[in-house]
């Protein structure tokens, strides 16, 4: 069952407005636990898109149910990247159905560290957001 993700950002645009760029400038070490929603260095999946999609074609369970009624849809979920790659604070905004969202939290879950963002030379949390498709395979 074949599963396409597409990243783009939602959160942690490199052309963001002016009214949240103002994180960029803060000083990472003034607050390491501040949460950046834009960076020098956006965090990516280890590989990039093309292996994130790989990841999640691997992983992926398309839910029976969805399937046998033959459900269709993007499920978007957001979470922080952590400084060491790992994913936290995991949610799901939208989904078509609570078993897709359910499957799109399981593979997040399931996803090794990330290459973190970074902000003047140091590593820091980001806040970043994923459509994750789900779409049958044409008969």
């Amino acid at each position: 069952m074949k599963i396409f993700a597409i990243l783009f950002f939602l959160i942690g645009s490199v052309s963001f407005c002016d009214a949240q760029s103002s994180d960029v400038k803060q000083v990472p070490e003034t607050n390491p636990n501040a949460i950046f929603s834009s960076a020098e260095k956006v965090p990516e999946f280890t590989g990039g898109v093309t292996e994130f999609t790989k990841f999640i074609d691997k992983n992926v369970k398309y839910p029976e149910k969805d399937k046998i009624a033959k459900i269709e849809g993007r499920v978007i979920a957001t979470f922080v990247v952590e400084r060491d790659g790992s994913l936290t604070d995991i949610k799901i905004i939208r989904s078509p159905t609570p078993e897709m969202g359910k499957e799109a939290l399981r593979l997040l879950k399931l996803s090794p560290k990330w290459q973190t963002a970074m902000q003047n030379g140091a590593a820091v949390r980001f806040q970043y957001a994923v459509p994750i498709y789900f779409k049958l395979p044409k008969p």
